[in-house]
């Protein structure tokens, strides 16, 4: 039975696929989301079929239909684990998913790489030239490392 899925589709999602064609039609494969069409479950899909053994399965899928059951071809569905458990983050969608907290001081403002040197008892590096802090690159240097034209 075709309907619209409990758990909000999002890019890069694994799901299962039901091959709709191939020797091994009505199997499923897996498959990663690779688009999301708007107001529906319909979903385009990468699918990972045996290649040795699955003679002409498809390898992409478009605009394909959510099935919970998992039993119409060219269909898609959610592994039963992600199913199973109601405080996956996969049931939660991304905008309203909780932040981890990473257990970590991390300074409010990013620093900057004058305050990492002064911290460390270092001079500030130079230019992004390339050279080592305070030295130019001399002004008869060729800019490509010297050697000639090779006419």
């Amino acid at each position: 039975m075709i309907q619209e899925s409990p758990i909000v589709p999002t890019i890069g999602r694994n799901v299962l696929y039901v091959l709709n064609e191939g020797i091994h039609a009505g199997e499923t494969k897996a498959a990663i989301i690779t688009r999301v069409w708007p107001g529906s479950s319909s979903v385009n899909l990468t699918v990972f079929p045996d290649l040795a053994n699955d003679e002409g399965a498809e390898r992409f899928a478009c605009s394909v239909a959510y099935d919970p059951d998992g039993t119409q071809p060219r269909t898609w569905h959610w592994h039963p684990i992600q199913l199973s458990n109601p405080q996956s983050p996969c049931l939660t969608p991304p905008e309203a998913a909780p932040v981890a907290d990473s257990g970590t001081d991390l300074p409010s403002e990013p620093a900057t790489v004058e305050a990492a040197a002064d911290s460390a008892g270092g001079e500030s590096p130079g230019p992004d030239t390339g050279s080592p802090a305070g030295e130019t690159p001399a002004a008869d240097a060729p800019a490509d490392g010297g050697g000639s034209g090779g006419d």
